[in-house]
Order: C-alpha cells, then structure tokens, then sequence
C-alpha cells in the first residue's frame, strides 16, 4: 500500500499502515482508529479516542478521495528514494523489504510497521528472531494441550459419577435393589503390560522399528522398551502421542478391560 502517498493527501499527523484486509490510521497505542476496507473503500472510525473533531477531519478528507485514487493507494507499493533492506517475520515467514529509516515508526515500501522486535537489518537477525518467537509459540501451545488433557480428566471423571447416579436412580424407580459393587481391584502391572503389548503390536503393525519410534516421541528407545514390556508405567500424554505416531485412536492401546480377576493370567 501506498502509505506515504496517503498520509501526505489526507494530511494526518497519525500513524498510517497496512494491516492487510485494510488501511489503518491511528496511534501508538490505538492502531486502528480509522480504518480504510481494502474491497469496498468504506471508511470507519472509532468514537471516543483522540481529538474527535480532528478524527471527523481526517474522515471527510479520506471520503473525499476519488475512488480510483484510493484503489490505487491500496494496490500499488510506495516509491521509497535510497532504498535501505529490510528484513521482517510475519505468519512464520521472512520477508525482505525496502525502507528510508530503520526507527520506529516508519513504514517499509509496502506500507507495513518496522516494529523494533519483528523487523531486523540483516535476514540472520531476523532468522534469529523468528526461531525464538516459535520456540516460545510452542512451549506455550504444549502447556495448553497439557492444560486441556488435564482438564478432560477432571470432566471424564465427573461424568462417570453422574452416569453412575444416573443409572442408581434408574434402579431405585424401577423398583429394583441397587446391590453395592465390590470395590474395585486394580492390577497395576498387568495393566501397563497389556498397554505395552498393544504399543508393540501397532508398532510392528506399522512396520516401525523401536528406535524410530523412539525417535519420534523424543526418548530413547531402552525407554520405549519399558513401555512395551510394561516395566516403565507410560504416562497419559506419551500414551496420546504413540497413538498419534502410529495412526492409532487411544482406545487401540488401552486394554478394554482395566480390572483383574485372581484367576486372570
């Protein structure tokens, strides 16, 4: 976008850019306090911040633009004379730009923001940064599935409770007597070894060796042969990865039955 061009023909002592789906006119703080749609030209503008006299300003001059001067603006770049490079990261990705001015905050050719930590002078900076922005992207997106695992116990379990209500209040109105179950025995070893056997078996299922699996969860591969063998309890979240890696639904690894009678080899 033309952003230079415009700022200059609607005489805005305001912070002008392309923010993509439109053209923004605002402040440091208030980025889109008027904002310019790139398909239809309407122009909108937010009450109540800034001086409102000095706004409608601004809106009427815009308005008052020929159409085909505002499509022009919107779909041509900015002529920038002695051109510096400019390395910024937008959607994960490096984009080699033009500017008259590092400082903030100017603009690059193609009307975008230099803020300070996304637009660099060099590509290694600016490869630099975007490596730690993804890094920190991803730790925080893995609490927030752990979160959301974690949180999924608690509603699972809350449900088993009023299921099992349900189905007490079920017998009581039918006038059936509720017999009280015996409390319920669980056989942690053989629970984690019919986990491991059903790991080993979608593994091989998958023709995968235990060292490219392992490869794959980040362990090594004595780890994944505790899992197999039952002998290292595999936790909740390595069960939903193994499940990913090998094209498997969770129930496929966990046994159906998950108690023991004495009599079960």
């Amino acid at each position: 976008m033309q952003v230079r061009r415009f700022k200059e023909l609607i005489k805005a002592n305001y912070i002008v850019q392309n923010k993509d789906t439109y053209l923004a006119v605002g402040s440091p703080y208030a980025h889109d306090i008027i904002t310019v749609d790139v398909d239809t030209l309407k122009v909108k503008a937010i009450t109540g911040i800034g001086n409102s006299s000095e706004i409608n300003f601004i809106v009427m001059q815009i308005e008052n633009l020929p159409r085909e001067v505002l499509e022009e603006i919107i779909s041509k770049d900015d002529v920038i004379e002695n051109p510096l490079p400019v390395f910024m990261w937008r959607d994960g990705k490096i984009h080699e730009t033009q500017t008259e001015d590092y400082k903030y905050p100017n603009t690059d050719h193609k009307g975008y923001l230099l803020y300070d930590n996304t637009t660099f002078k060099t590509k290694a900076e600016c490869a630099k940064s975007l490596r730690n922005n993804m890094k920190y992207s991803i730790a925080a997106i893995e609490r927030r599935v752990t979160e959301e695992i974690n949180g999924l116990q608690t509603l699972l379990k809350w449900v088993k409770k009023y299921r099992k209500s349900d189905e007490y209040l079920s017998e009581i109105e039918a006038g059936n007597e509720v017999a009280e179950k015996p409390p319920l025995k669980i056989d942690g070893r053989r629970l984690y070894y019919r986990i491991g056997l059903n790991i080993k078996e979608c593994r091989k299922e998958r023709k995968l060796r235990q060292e490219e699996l392992a490869q794959l969860l980040k362990v090594d591969r004595t780890t994944l042969s505790g899992y197999e063998s039952g002998k290292a309890r595999v936790s909740l979240i390595k069960i939903y990865e193994i499940a990913y890696y090998l094209n498997k639904k969770v129930h496929d690894l966990l046994p159906e039955r998950f108690w023991f009678d004495d009599d079960e080899d």
